[in-house]
């Protein structure tokens, strides 16, 4: 009886291994998270305030590995601004078709009041873009984002100082990982700006077109 109960209790605890091992497997292969290198990009903006009119800006392009040649696909863009405490102080979200170029200018577009939820311009930010798909035809939600998507490329451009004079450099936005905590804080904080923020916090959105660096 005992050997039959040790045989019994073996394959019960084989069985709920298998079981837990497929789930964990099926929820990898359903987390929106997963097998998504580019879905999530970040960048540093520096010295907001050393260029009259400001120097960084964010450009934007759709690669067009979701809808191809339909230009009715889009991809969301949705935009993530930190200043150097680390708070949220503002999201919105640029439609991208397939191919299409669009941009953004951090100070005036991100953190210029009345766009911050807090006053004044930072002297650096962070910025996340995460690549979703969209509703419908352009239709996006920062707050609440659909699936994560592949296909989302970004450059800017920020402000460095040397010898007391400012100039420019123009580099990619870094592919890293995108965690659940950083996805729901992101979330999470921009339904709060929507909801309480009193208009403050909501970044302008995308002009359809590229910003070019002027020499200063």
């Amino acid at each position: 009886m005992r050997k039959f109960f040790q045989v019994m209790l073996g394959a019960a605890l084989l069985s709920t291994a298998v079981l837990a091992q497929t789930n964990e497997e099926t929820t990898a292969a359903n987390h929106p998270f997963t097998q998504l290198t580019d879905a999530y990009q970040v960048k540093a903006f520096a010295n907001l305030t050393a260029l009259s009119g400001g120097g960084s800006v964010i450009d934007l392009t759709n690669a067009g590995t979701v809808g191809g040649n339909d230009v009715t696909d889009y991809i969301c863009a949705n935009v993530y601004t930190f200043d150097q405490a680390q708070e949220l102080i503002s999201c919105c979200f640029c439609p991208l078709s397939p191919n299409a170029l669009a941009s953004l200018n951090v100070e005036n577009d991100l953190v210029a009041t009345p766009i911050s939820l807090t006053p004044g311009i930072p002297s650096g930010v962070t910025v996340g873009l995460v690549a979703t798909a969209d509703y419908g035809p352009g239709t996006c939600n920062a707050a609440e984002p659909g699936f994560l998507v592949p296909g989302l490329r970004a450059w800017g451009t920020t402000v460095h100082i040397a010898g007391g004079s400012p100039y420019l450099t123009e580099t990619e936005f870094s592919q890293v990982g995108l965690g659940f905590s950083e996805y729901y804080k992101m979330t999470s904080f921009c339904g709060f700006i929507q909801q309480d923020g009193t208009g403050y916090g909501i970044c302008n959105s995308c002009a359809p077109a590229i910003l070019g660096a002027a020499k200063q």
